[in-house]
């Protein structure tokens, strides 16, 4: 069980599955497009954080791209192996603004498998300056809201210095109630548990992503295209997948 180190709480949205692949829901969206890969080179946070943000579609490679916009040929379009830097924003099926601004985010088409399929295959062929908007039901994006996700902690089994919010790797302490601790690799180590209530006695961990269960909208403009190196494409070809 590890802490995550905890970041200022933005409006905002990641294209994963699609990053565009990305207990109170509402109180704790993540951006869908969070899971786009950005050329930054990732963290390990190791400290409880505030609730998470939204997840978008797209994971940050794990190095910046070495070549830049403009180091291409002139009238690139969305394929595969150019770099393609995107701006955007997510709504909810109301239309409302899940984060106050848009975000920004920089990927390798078609090397990347963290982009939420519908948003990359909706991305293809488009020039810079081109916008669209995307619906996206939970099955394209986050996936349904799961109840056996969350979970019942014994208090006196978790830090001391715990408070709503705080999200761990790992489904940490003693579970109490009718649904037992998660058994398989993936179920109790690679999700995000996040601390949505709390009493003196029993802490409430949610490991939902927090836009789960949510139709979406992104709102998404094409800035620059660029071609990637060689050496790039087989980094992202190579590289593990988050």
């Amino acid at each position: 069980m590890k802490r995550i180190q905890s970041q200022p709480q933005q409006a905002s949205a990641n294209l994963s599955d699609a990053d565009i692949r990305t207990a109170d829901r509402d109180q704790h969206r993540e951006d869908p497009m969070a899971q786009a890969p950005q050329p930054t080179q990732p963290t390990q946070p190791t400290q409880p954080r505030q609730p998470r943000q939204p997840t978008h579609p797209g994971v940050a490679p794990k190095a910046p791209p070495k070549s830049q916009p403009g180091s291409g040929a002139t009238g690139q379009v969305v394929a595969a192996s150019n770099w393609v830097s995107l701006r955007y924003r997510l709504h909810d099926s109301q239309g409302e603004a899940i984060e106050e601004q848009s975000r920004q985010l920089v990927y390798l088409h078609g090397a990347q498998a963290e982009l939420f399929p519908k948003i990359e295959q909706a991305l293809e062929g488009l020039r810079p300056g081109a916008r669209i908007s995307l619906y996206l039901e939970p099955q394209d994006s986050f996936g349904d809201y799961d109840a056996a996700r969350v979970y019942l902690v014994d208090r006196r089994s978790l830090p001391a210095d715990l408070e709503e919010g705080m999200a761990f790797e790992g489904l940490p302490g003693r579970v109490l109630g009718a649904n037992t601790a998660p058994t398989a690799p993936d179920a109790a180590h690679d999700l995000i548990y996040t601390v949505t209530d709390l009493s003196a006695d029993v802490a409430v961990l949610d490991g939902n992503h927090p836009l789960a269960g949510m139709s979406l909208r992104f709102d998404i403009e094409v800035m620059e295209i660029w071609e990637a190196t060689p050496d790039e494409i087989e980094q992202a070809l190579t590289a593990p997948q988050a």
